[in-house]
């Protein structure tokens, strides 16, 4: 993970975010998240930032992965 602030806000910004996939594995999931402040219609990169995201099945085999990133409980309890 990594977060870079290129710019402060103020209160009275609006605040805008974009994020992107910039990488898809068969594990893992790397976000690109970009910010923006909008301020009297005009627009200023504050803040750019890349996130990770790993799937783990069960932890006595990391072999399994699924076949969809985005949906998987993760093991944290059932999903309805």
């Amino acid at each position: 993970m990594s977060f870079t602030f290129l710019k402060p806000s103020y209160v009275g910004d609006l605040l805008e975010l974009e994020a992107s996939i910039k990488s898809l594995g068969e594990k893992s999931l790397t976000v690109e998240v970009k910010a923006r402040r909008n301020r009297n219609r005009v627009y200023d990169n504050i803040a750019v930032g890349e996130f990770v995201f790993i799937s783990i099945g069960d932890v006595d085999d990391l072999t399994n992965h699924p076949d969809f990133l985005p949906y998987k409980a993760h093991g944290l309890g059932k999903i309805d």
